[in-house]
């Protein structure tokens, strides 16, 4: 299976994903949702950046299904909050 950082390398891969998080939350701020919302997304973007940059020496298939793919899940908790602010 080809992913991105096997074709493009980890470091443009990681440079790429920094510049697509920050437009990211750039975009947040121009939807039309609350400042909980707003705050939400933004969080929750801040963390899978995170998660981009964390360095293992040997990352076994759940550090993707649980931290990166739960990202997501993150997001839905986050927002869900939110609208209840």
């Amino acid at each position: 299976m080809k992913t991105l950082p096997l074709v493009f390398g980890v470091n443009k891969t990681r440079i790429l994903g920094l510049i697509l998080i920050v437009a990211e939350i750039v975009i947040h701020h121009y939807m039309p949702i609350s400042p909980a919302g707003i705050f939400a997304l933004d969080l929750s973007s801040v963390i899978a950046l995170g998660w981009i940059f964390v360095k293992t020496r040997k990352r076994e298939s759940y550090f993707y299904k649980l931290f990166v793919d739960g990202t997501m899940v993150l997001r839905f908790l986050f927002l869900y909050i939110a609208y209840y602010i």
